[in-house]
């Protein structure tokens, strides 16, 4: 695939950033950078919420919240790192897949051998209600670091119904506009697509955008660039899901034969 973006065909980079909950309750911000001045700053554009009538909601899920008002007034939040946005399009123009998705963290087979057990340890200490067979199911993956890194694209890949929340950035000038929005509903949002052949699995992309956006109000800048903690979690959120509908009678063979 050839360069998705050429920064001098475009004067300015947009980014939307909103929070989606089965279409009822949307709010979100819309971020200007103006691409080529010496100190880029973050322009705050937009800000919008429907209903606005959930005020005690909304506090609950979102620090800040009540101050998010349905307006189009400019204001300036914040600086941006030139280099930052250079890093932005060098990562949107090289493409990864899924399967470099752990190298962002830098997990691969030695690091998952010496962290093994404190994975199985943290999995256990939080599922102490499944019965033994179950428990033995979820350390029979959790064992084997090809089967964790399964159950990671699982989590990247997992879909439900009820959430929508996304970013969107496009690159602009006076008569064109690029496109580029997120699609995941897990961690880092990923994949990001452009048109009908751009796509991109890179988490870096992801926590690039996030170091964009500012922290007086969190929507999507955690889920974008997530700890490695947090990241953990969710894949062994995933397998407890998993274990309830594992195959008993064909594991319990399995583990006859193991034993043999």
């Amino acid at each position: 695939m050839g360069q998705l973006v050429d920064k001098s065909e475009f004067d300015r980079l947009v980014i939307v950033d909103e929070f989606n909950s089965n279409y009822n309750i949307i709010f979100g911000r819309v971020y200007k950078i103006n691409l080529h001045d010496s100190l880029p700053q973050l322009i705050l554009y937009n800000e919008y919420k429907s209903p606005d009538t959930l005020a005690d909601f909304y506090k609950n899920f979102i620090p800040n919240f009540d101050q998010i008002q349905n307006n189009e007034n400019k204001k300036i939040i914040g600086q941006i790192n030139s280099e930052k946005i250079d890093d932005f399009i060098e990562v949107l123009n090289q493409p990864k897949g899924l399967s470099d998705l752990l190298e962002f963290y830098q997990i691969d087979s030695t690091w998952y051998l010496k962290n093994k057990d404190r994975i199985i340890e943290k999995w256990l200490a939080n599922n102490t209600k499944l019965d033994k067979l179950e428990k033995e199911y979820g350390k029979y993956i959790l064992n084997d670091f090809e089967k964790f890194r399964i159950m990671a694209y699982r989590h990247i890949l997992q879909s439900n119904t009820s959430g929508y929340s996304s970013v969107t950035v496009a690159f602009e000038n006076d008569t064109d506009t690029l496109i580029i929005h997120s699609t995941g509903q897990e961690s880092f949002l990923i994949p990001w697509l452009s048109g009908t052949t751009y796509k991109n699995y890179d988490p870096n992309l992801s926590a690039l955008v996030s170091q964009f956006l500012p922290s007086d109000i969190i929507i999507n800048k955690n889920t974008l660039n997530p700890t490695i903690e947090d990241f953990e979690d969710r894949i062994l959120q995933q397998l407890t899901f998993k274990v309830g509908f594992v195959n008993r009678k064909k594991f319990k063979k399995l583990l006859k034969e193991k034993s043999r």
